[in-house]
């Protein structure tokens, strides 16, 4: 709960065309921010910059040992203007 209190905050005050990226180190928060992210995907809202998480490298996890469940998520939030071209697009394949 606290998570998604946390990531809906966090967007809100995120600038239109801001980045947001998430390092979670447990499954079951990075089922909850995979699940929020790929929410406001679909909401148009924002854009899923990673449709998979981001891994340490073998060498990332020799060096730091802690690293080795990290797994980081990134999406853009989207101004009104590419918002609403999102939608055009949906519209598009659609027909």
């Amino acid at each position: 709960m606290h998570i998604e209190f946390g990531i809906r905050k966090l967007l809100d005050i995120l600038a239109e065309g801001g980045r947001f990226q998430v390092i979670s180190f447990h499954s079951l928060e990075d089922r909850i921010v995979k699940n929020q992210f790929r929410d406001y995907a679909r909401s148009h809202s924002a854009k899923l910059v990673t449709k998979k998480p981001i891994l340490p490298t073998e060498e990332e996890v020799r060096e730091n040992a802690a690293s080795r469940s990290a797994k980081l998520r990134v999406i853009d939030k989207l101004s009104a203007a590419d918002t609403g071209k999102e939608e055009d697009e949906d519209e598009d394949e659609e027909e």
